[in-house]
């Protein structure tokens, strides 16, 4: 989670539902909490407008492949290696 302020933005989600002079109060992975005089609001990504989305979206960091992760892919293709040369050997002889 990340803590931001932002004072006094007017939002309107993709449904129509308008949050006035609002404070974003909290960034999650999937949207912003907003709080004003009215209370606290939780509002969805997939609600907003791609501009907010884009400002205020946290961008997911991808992480690379573990070593382990390349050494079952390594095996596997040595494996698959392995039985193709069998099937040939098999095909020779018939």
């Amino acid at each position: 989670m990340i803590s931001i302020v932002s004072w006094g933005l007017d939002i309107v989600t993709l449904n129509g539902k308008v949050y006035k002079d609002v404070k974003i109060s909290n960034i999650t992975k999937i949207g912003i909490e907003v709080t004003n005089k009215k209370g606290v609001a939780f509002i969805r990504f997939d609600n907003l407008e791609l501009s907010l989305v884009k400002k205020y979206k946290p961008i997911e960091k991808q992480s690379p492949a573990s070593k382990t992760d390349i050494k079952v892919e390594k095996k596997s293709k040595k494996e698959v290696k392995k039985k193709e040369d069998s099937v040939e050997k098999i095909l020779k002889t018939l």
